[in-house]
């Protein structure tokens, strides 16, 4: 019994050492390999750089794989910049990277490995090539322009080409023939081009474009010289009468031209008011210029033609917006040496009656300052105060001296009528009512 117990011991006390001496095993480490190095891409060009690096590898134990990328100022994986953000498998080159060499390589990390570094990649970036501005159509001018008849859609226009892919820009620019460094800036001409002033005067107008592209050398356009002719010059004789419109916005019935250059518009129409009356006067003086006829004190006329068909042309009114109208001439009364005298503007001197001799007007009494008579049987007096009396005459007797006028629109003749004292080229007298008024001659 004691051997057995002693046995049973000695077993025991056996396997406690066996166990003490048996030792664990440590955990397997996270082994990283590198399966392929970033490649150096082909040489890029500056300003237009795209693509990336990408590097793989692989883990064991199943651990996570984490990347750093770095630049470097020389081809190795020692030392370098860690590049903020750039922590997965690629990078994605920087667009605005400019001429010279860049280096760059990945760490790539796990948790309980040792981390590894990429062999450094290369990246070759050349200068970006100069662009070359080049003219292959020179503006051409167009031709046979007439003041105040330029189309709204003359132009001048420029075709150029720009290497590699540069974005052109265009400036147009007044210049001055005679001197070749006075250039002026048009405003808003910018594109490749550029439409003309259909207000250009009568003349020589020279332009140039500048044409330039970011990094280019500019380069300018031949000068181009655009002709503008003068517009037809009206005849004046031949506009002398009086012309019946047709409707229109300003309401104008006729516009009348006397050989006293003194104009006689008549409206059913305000312009601007005046008295309540069905028709409206305007009488004032006229010149003549190229195509237009200037009216003092009313506005601008551009005559678009003119004959023995008739009249049509635009009127400006007080500087307001042309208005096209038409007409034909109004029946006249034949010449004759009578007729020829009278027709034209008179300027008041005096009127007598009773024996007393009034050379104004007075509380009492309206003197006219200037008479106007036409062969198309217009009879104007006019007021220094503005206003005017707009009648119509024609001859009771033309031998005798004597004419009837109306006041009515058409005329209705009666027995109003006015006999002629004296007519000569520079004197008028007539008398009515007992009254006379003498008048002189307007040249």
């Amino acid at each position: 019994m004691k051997t057995f117990a002693a046995m049973a011991i000695v077993s025991m006390a056996a396997l406690v050492a066996l166990s003490a001496c048996k030792k664990e095993e440590p955990a397997p480490v996270p082994v990283i390999s590198i399966t392929t190095q970033p490649a150096s891409p082909a040489a890029l060009t500056e300003g237009s750089i795209s693509g990336s690096l990408t590097v793989a590898a692989s883990v064991t134990e199943g651990a996570a794989l984490s990347y750093q990328w770095y630049t470097n100022t020389t081809a190795s994986s020692t030392g370098g910049t860690a590049i903020s953000g750039a922590t997965g498998a690629s990078y994605t080159l920087p667009a605005d990277l400019t001429d010279g060499t860049y280096h760059y390589f990945c760490e790539v990390s796990a948790e309980g490995a040792d981390s590894k570094r990429t062999d450094a990649a290369t990246v070759t970036v050349n200068a970006r090539p100069v662009p070359v501005i080049s003219i292959a159509t020179q503006p051409v001018p167009p031709t046979g322009l007439v003041e105040g008849e330029i189309p709204d859609d003359a132009q001048l226009t420029v075709a150029a080409t720009v290497t590699p892919g540069a974005t052109l820009s265009y400036q147009w620019y007044t210049y001055n023939n005679e001197n070749e460094e006075v250039f002026e800036a048009i405003d808003g001409a910018t594109g490749a081009s550029y439409t003309l002033p259909t207000d250009l005067a009568a003349g020589e107008h020279w332009y140039v474009c500048e044409i330039a592209a970011e990094g280019a050398a500019s380069v300018q356009t031949d000068p181009v010289s655009v002709t503008i002719s003068p517009a037809a010059a009206i005849d004046s004789a031949e506009l002398v009468g009086k012309w019946e419109v047709g409707d229109n916005s300003l309401g104008i019935v006729s516009v009348e031209f006397g050989g006293s250059n003194n104009y006689v518009v008549v409206t059913n129409a305000e312009l601007p008011t005046r008295a309540e009356e069905e028709f409206f006067t305007y009488f004032g003086t006229y010149t003549v210029a190229g195509d237009k006829v200037i009216m003092s004190d009313l506005g601008e006329m551009t005559i678009t033609s003119l004959g023995e068909s008739g009249i049509a042309f635009s009127l400006a009114i007080y500087g307001g917006s042309a208005v096209s109208m038409s007409g034909g001439k109004a029946q006249e009364m034949a010449s004759s040496s009578k007729t020829d005298l009278l027709c034209r503007t008179w300027k008041v001197v005096s009127y007598e009656e009773d024996g007393v001799v009034y050379y104004e007007s007075n509380e009492e009494f309206a003197m006219p300052e200037f008479v106007y008579f036409s062969k198309a049987g217009t009879y104007l007096l006019t007021f220094s105060n503005g206003s005017t009396g707009l009648s119509n005459w024609k001859w009771k007797s033309e031998s005798a001296g004597t004419f009837y006028y109306s006041h009515e629109h058409p005329p209705v003749w009666n027995d109003s009528s006015v006999t002629i004292e004296t007519l000569d080229e520079n004197s008028l007298a007539i008398s009515e009512w007992g009254g006379i008024t003498t008048l002189e001659a307007v040249e």
